[in-house]
């Protein structure tokens, strides 16, 4: 199991948002996806919102960690 705390930001920038809407565009399935059947306005539009994730901590746990037996690692 991975748990992630992070920080979480809106991305308004026209330049980003379109740069990340490509990026899932052009990947290979089952990655990819076209978000103009969703979003016909496109990534300029209004309704599409992206949400930039910055993670600050990671945390790992395996079955050990779990059960009590093993403390879980942590990246900051």
């Amino acid at each position: 199991m991975a748990v992630a705390d992070r920080e979480a930001e809106w991305v308004a920038d026209a330049a980003t948002r379109q740069r990340v809407w490509g990026l899932y565009r052009d990947a290979p399935a089952p990655l990819g996806y076209d978000f103009w059947s969703v979003f016909p306005d496109g990534p300029a539009g209004e309704s599409p919102s992206l949400l930039r994730l910055t993670p600050y901590r990671l945390r790992l746990a395996d079955v050990e960690t779990l059960s009590g037996r093993k403390v879980p690692s942590v990246w900051r």
